[in-house]
């Protein structure tokens, strides 16, 4: 089912993901890991994901 949900995300939403799942929890780390200058583009990006998820996840 995880999977399921990774595969609806887009590239870039999928990278926050997967780099929160590797223990990585620091957004300013995901963010310089993923090139943006700050936090706040990986935070909208989060805010998203957790939409999403409680979509997909409601609906199972």
């Amino acid at each position: 089912m995880y999977g399921d949900f990774l595969a609806l995300l887009n590239e870039r939403d999928r990278e926050v993901v997967v780099l929160l799942d590797s223990g990585m929890t620091n957004l300013t780390e995901i963010a310089a890991t993923m090139g943006y200058r700050n936090h706040s583009p990986v935070s909208k990006r989060l805010n998203r994901i957790r939409e999403q998820a409680a979509r997909f996840f409601d609906g199972q």
